[in-house]
């Protein structure tokens, strides 16, 4: 059983992060959200996958339709809209839709691709290192992540969006 952090913003809850040990209760987490049975797409840097890819995507795939993965190369070079425009493309390729799924895993450069990819009508998931992206949120508290051995996922809207952003949770 893994435990629930509350973190608020000025006295506002912003998001829930959820700590486990390993990523086995990942695919009843997604279908407590509704998500199932159509597409997802995993997208991660190229260390990142060497350790976790494999894993998930066997945890995953019982449950979709269809699953794949974008893979980039790791670092900050990769941090910019070729990025985003190659997911983007990676998506479209494979008839991508907002009821599908995108799920980031991993963090620094993978994460901050949530803000480079922009959101959508409904919500998909994301795993970064809990340090705020560079933009927006860089005033909210920053939570621990990877980057202090805790793996964790965050909710964000996906393509298409007609409104304003998501409630993120981390799970």
């Amino acid at each position: 059983m893994g435990k629930v952090l509350n973190v608020s913003y000025e006295g506002t809850p912003y998001y829930d992060i959820e700590i486990q040990r390993d990523f086995t209760s990942l695919p009843d987490k997604l279908k407590s959200l509704g998500y199932g049975s159509n597409k997802v797409c995993i997208v991660t840097d190229s260390n990142v996958a060497s350790l976790y890819l494999e894993e998930i995507q066997d945890l995953l795939a019982p449950m979709f339709a269809f699953c794949t993965s974008f893979v980039f190369e790791a670092g900050e070079k990769s941090k910019n809209t070729d990025t985003a425009g190659q997911v983007y493309e990676h998506l479209i390729q494979h008839k991508f839709d907002r009821k599908d799924l995108l799920l980031a895993l991993g963090g620094g450069v993978v994460g901050d691709l949530d803000h480079l990819v922009p959101p959508g009508e409904d919500h998909g998931m994301i795993a970064h290192d809990g340090a705020p992206p560079e933009g927006g949120d860089a005033d909210l508290p920053r939570a621990p992540g990877p980057a202090d051995g805790v793996p964790v996922i965050d909710e964000f809207r996906l393509i298409g969006q007609s409104g304003g952003g998501g409630r993120r949770r981390r799970l």
